[in-house]
Order: structure tokens, then sequence, then C-alpha cells
């Protein structure tokens, strides 16, 4: 049987995040380097240095640090977006959250009712669209932590387990899947 080492393509995406995260933390860096490749690229193509050499480099790095930078800019307007929207959405379910778990911890053999499963399908809709924007690398991973981080509280009361298992299997949360449990 031959063996592909062809990445997945949830494998692909965080390759591809990580290099971007890496890139927009250390832009100096980047700059630098991608002036170094002008430099190269131009004295390549120019087939030496020339007397205006010295403006086409400056002009080049001009425009890679200035696109570069409103890059970062408008990722993190959208980052702030996104991390304000899916907290206020988070705080307006959290204390109906709280409860199913407050119930279940008084009573393990209670089943969840009609409006327990419909906040918890807000719930879950919140982690798959947060799941999402993850993949897509416009969240910062020490955000993505800290959430992946309360929806293993969440996962941990079988009850919301178990319906959350349940409706993963219809395939419509964007290819999330529940945060693994830490063996304690």
């Amino acid at each position: 049987m031959k063996s592909t080492n062809k990445p997945t393509p949830r494998k692909e995406s965080r390759r591809r995040k990580g290099i971007k995260h890496f890139l927009f933390r250390h832009d100096y860096v980047t700059c630098l380097i991608a002036l170094a490749l002008i430099f190269a690229g131009i004295g390549l193509w120019e087939g030496g240095v020339r007397e205006n050499f010295g403006w086409k480099i400056v002009l080049a790095f001009s425009g890679f640090f200035y696109f570069f930078q409103k890059q970062k800019l408008n990722e993190t307007r959208l980052m702030k977006e996104l991390i304000t929207d899916f907290n206020n959405r988070y705080d307006k379910l959290n204390e109906r959250l709280n409860d199913i778990r407050r119930k279940g911890d008084e009573d393990p053999s209670m089943v969840l009712d009609q409006n327990d499963r419909t906040t918890l399908d807000d719930y879950f809709n919140l982690c798959a669209e947060e799941h999402l924007f993850n993949d897509l690398g416009y969240i910062d991973p020490q955000v993505w932590k800290a959430w992946d981080n309360g929806m293993r509280i969440y996962a941990r009361d079988r009850r919301i387990r178990e319906y959350w298992e349940q409706e993963l299997e219809t395939d419509s949360y964007y290819g999330f899947s529940l945060p693994k449990q830490q063996t304690e």
C-alpha cells in the first residue's frame, strides 16, 4: 500500500495561518526580508546596479511596506470586530449555558428540554463561526486558545457533549469538531 504525505486541508490551513501570524507578529523582519528580495530582484532584472537603482528600491520597498501595514491594519480591525461580536453573543448565552451545566450537576439524569437545546444550538453555531474564522486565520491563536478552553468546559458535561456530538453529525458546522478532552 502506497502512502502519500499530502497534507489534509485542516493541516494546510493551520500551516498557512501560522505563517501569516508569524509574518504579522514580526512585521519588521518581514519587511527587511522583502527589501532584500526586492534589492536582489531588481538587481538581477536590471542586470546589475545602475544609477536609478536606489530610487527603484526605495519605491518598491515603500509600496510593499504600505501594502503590508494596510493589510495588517485591516485584518486587525476585522479581528476586533469578530471578537467583539462573538463575545457579545456569548455574553447573551452565558447565564443560560451555566444554568444548563448547573442543572446537570444537580441531577445528572436530567434531560435537556427544548429551551436548553435552543440555547445550545445558538452556542454551537457561535463556536462553529469562531472555528471558521480561526481556520481562515482571522483570529489570533491566543484568543482561539481561550475560546477552545471555554468550549472544553461545556463539553465536559455529558448531556451537552452528547447533544453536541449528535448535532455535529449533521455536518452543518463548517467542519467544526468537539475539542478533545484532556485525560485527567
